[in-house]
């Protein structure tokens, strides 16, 4: 059985969330063969978790981050390099394999609009390049819209190599899937703030309305904080009022949370959309930590 690594894992501290296992003793009973597993992949690194099928419980979750990329800077050379070393990977069977993957080539497309075989229209009228790419699309009933993206051929193609048959999703659908189990009639307006290394997802609702959601790469706590006041300024909402969730390897103590708090007064950590079934290993991990990763399995069907 193993622990978080205290020296590789610090709350609070997005950067410093190296390479963290974390594995339930049932495990070793053969019960892997069991259970799904489950992928964040991102450009700064890879999150992975395993849930068992019969009981919904999460056994085991694993992270890496890419300090350097390398001569293995391609995602081959990286997914190469992480299949290697994953403890989960090497020592555990598992059935199905989810994979949510971060790209900034998507865009949202109201059912009505939307025609299946179109992906490459739509994402050709929204980014100027999206060569190399594999065009996907995937429905959101909560919203009545499709998310169309783009995720890189070598990234897909070495997916499918590692794994039999892996469904791959854009991460912006596993988000939008989590808030709409979390909404309320009305029209209460809301902002949901997801964080990331170098990044952050945000999305706007009103009552059950989706109003918007972007993506913004952010250097700094500085950063997060303009995109997010900028995302008020446009929408015509008050930040000294209006709710703000956030979810993400941060807490009270980190930079960017400070950074927040002097504008937005009201600003909470975002809950769970379900309450997941977790093996006690994870009491030491916050409920709003790898959000992305967790909710991944409501798009299970």
């Amino acid at each position: 059985m193993e622990t978080v690594p205290q020296q590789a894992f610090r709350l609070g501290d997005p950067d410093a969330a190296g390479h963290l296992v974390i594995t339930d003793e049932a495990l070793e009973t053969g019960l892997s063969g069991r259970c799904d597993l489950f992928l964040s992949i991102e450009p700064d690194g890879i999150r992975v978790a395993l849930k068992e099928k019969k009981n919904y419980r999460f056994l085991a979750l694993e992270t890496f981050r890419f300090e350097a990329r390398g001569d293995a800077g391609t995602w081959p050379g990286l997914l190469e390099k992480f299949s290697k070393e994953s403890k989960l990977l090497r020592e555990y069977e598992f059935s199905h394999v989810w994979a949510a993957v971060f790209s900034p080539s998507y865009t949202l497309v109201p059912d009505a609009l939307f025609r299946k075989g179109d992906e490459r229209l739509y994402l050709d009228l929204n980014f100027s390049d999206t060569s190399g790419m594999q065009r996907f699309s995937r429905e959101i009933p909560a919203f009545s819209l499709c998310t169309v993206y783009g995720i890189g051929e070598e990234l897909v193609q070495k997916l499918n190599h590692l794994f039999e048959q892996p469904v791959i999703l854009h991460h912006s659908s596993v988000l939008l899937e989590a808030l709409s189990r979390k909404l309320k009639s009305g029209k209460e307006p809301g902002i949901f703030l997801n964080i990331r290394n170098r990044g952050m997802d945000v999305v706007v609702t009103e009552g059950k309305k989706l109003v918007l959601m972007n993506t913004f790469s952010c250097q700094s706590a500085e950063d997060f904080l303009y995109y997010t006041l900028f995302i008020c300024e446009q929408a015509d909402l008050n930040p000294e009022t209006i709710g703000v969730s956030v979810a993400g390897e941060v807490n009270e103590n980190s930079a960017i949370y400070k950074m927040l708090f002097k504008y937005i007064r009201n600003l909470r950590f975002q809950p769970s959309a379900v309450n997941f079934e977790k093996s006690y290993r994870f009491n030491e991990i916050p409920g709003h930590y790898f959000y992305s990763l967790f909710h991944l399995a409501l798009c299970v069907s």
